[in-house]
C-alpha cells in the first residue's frame, strides 16, 4: 500500500506511569496500526474475507467456529476430506500395457520417462524438438522456439483447469473425488452469476494441487502430486506433436502450447486431443508475440498488450 511501518520509541517494557508525551505517542501507535487494519480489511473484504466465509460455510458445523482461525488452503482441504487419504507409494499413470509399464509412458523420449520412474537421477531433461528446446521436470512442460523471437498471427491452445481436470481423471481424491466432481460443476454454473461463491468453490478446486505437497494437510500425497504433474506434461507434449505436423511450435509453457498455422488442420488436432486426454483447450489469438525465453514474452491481443515479465 506503500505506507510507512510506524514505529514507537517508548519502552513496552516501561516500568512506571507514562508520560502525557509518552502516552501519546503510543496512542498514535497503537491507532495507526488499527487504522491501517481496518483500511487493509476493507481492501480484503471482497476478494478474501467473504471467500473464507463462504468457505467455512461448506464446512460441517462443528468445524465452522474453528475454522475461521484457519487459512483458507486448510479450509479448502477440510471441504473435501474429514481423515487423511492413504498416500500413494509411486506415481500412477493410468491404464498399463501388457508388459506392466504406463501406456502414457511410451508418449515420451526413454530419458524422460526414466527419470520420473526413478531410473535417471536426473531431476530436469532437455531435448530438441518441433525447432524448441523442451524441458521435463517434476514441475510443467516447457519449451520455447529456438530459431525466432517474433512472431505474426500466433494462436494459443490453453487447458482448462488443467490441474483439476487430471486430479479427476487419475482419480487422486479417491472417495472424495465426486465431492471434488461437483464442486467443478458447481463452478462452472455459477461462474457468472455469483462471484463470491464462484471464487471460493475456485479456491477449493485450485488448492488440491498445493496440498498434496503441504507435509501436515488432509491432503498430503507427494507421489499423486507427481502423477498430476507428469500426466500434465505427457499430454501437452503429445499436443506439441500433433500440432507440429502443420504448426510451428513458439511457446510451451505448463498448461498451453503457442504456435503458428497456415492451415485449419489444427482443428482437427484439438478435438482428438480433448477426446484422448479427457481435457478441455480453449483458443486465444494474438496479433504479435514477442519472446525472450519461455515465461518472458510481450504479446498483443486485440490491441492490448499482454505480457509475461517482459524483462526483454
Amino acid at each position: 500500500m506503500g505506507r510507512m511501518i510506524l514505529e514507537s520509541s517508548v519502552d513496552f517494557a516501561i516500568n512506571r506511569k507514562l508520560t502525557n508525551e509518552e502516552l501519546t505517542e503510543v496512542i498514535n501507535y497503537c491507532g495507526y496500526d488499527v487504522d491501517t487494519t481496518i483500511d487493509i480489511y476493507k481492501m480484503r473484504a471482497k476478494d478474501y474475507f467473504e471467500i473464507k466465509d463462504q468457505l467455512v460455510e461448506m464446512l460441517p458445523e462443528k468445524l465452522q467456529r474453528k475454522a475461521h482461525k484457519w487459512n483458507t488452503t486448510t479450509i479448502s482441504a477440510n471441504v473435501l476430506l474429514e481423515k487423511p487419504l492413504p498416500r500413494w507409494s509411486d506415481i500412477r499413470l493410468g491404464e498399463y500395457d501388457p508388459t506392466g509399464n504406463y501406456e502414457m509412458l511410451k508418449r515420451v523420449p526413454c530419458e524422460v520417462a526414466d527419470m520420473w520412474t526413478g531410473k535417471g537421477k536426473k531431476k530436469k531433461t532437455k531435448i530438441q524438438k518441433f525447432g524448441c528446446s523442451i524441458e521435463f521436470g517434476f514441475g510443467g512442460l516447457h519449451g520455447v522456439n529456438d530459431s525466432r523471437k517474433k512472431f505474426e498471427n500466433v494462436k494459443l491452445l490453453d487447458v482448462a483447469s488443467m490441474y483439476p481436470h487430471i486430479i479427476l481423471e487419475l482419480n487422486v481424491l479417491g472417495q472424495a473425488t465426486d465431492t471434488y466432481r461437483r464442486i467443478l460443476e458447481e463452478r462452472i454454473k455459477v461462474k457468472h452469476t455469483n462471484k463470491v461463491l464462484s471464487d471460493a468453490l475456485k479456491l477449493v478446486l485450485n488448492s488440491v494441487y498445493g496440498n498434496l505437497n503441504a507435509e501436515y494437510s488432509l491432503l498430503y500425497n507427494p507421489r499423486a502430486l507427481d502423477s498430476v504433474c507428469i500426466y500434465g506434461q505427457i499430454a501437452l507434449f503429445e499436443l506439441c506433436k500433433r500440432l507440429s505436423e502443420t504448426c510451428s511450435i513458439v511457446n510451451v509453457n505448463t498448461d498451453g502450447v503457442a504456435f503458428t498455422t497456415n492451415s485449419d488442420a489444427y482443428l482437427d488436432v484439438w478435438k482428438e486431443w480433448e477426446k484422448d486426454f479427457n481435457l478441455t483447450l480453449e483458443e486465444e489469438n494474438f496479433e504479435i508475440w514477442i519472446q525472450n525465453n519461455v515465461n518472458n514474452y510481450v504479446a498483443v491481443q486485440n490491441g492490448q498488450i499482454k505480457n509475461k515479465k517482459a524483462e526483454m
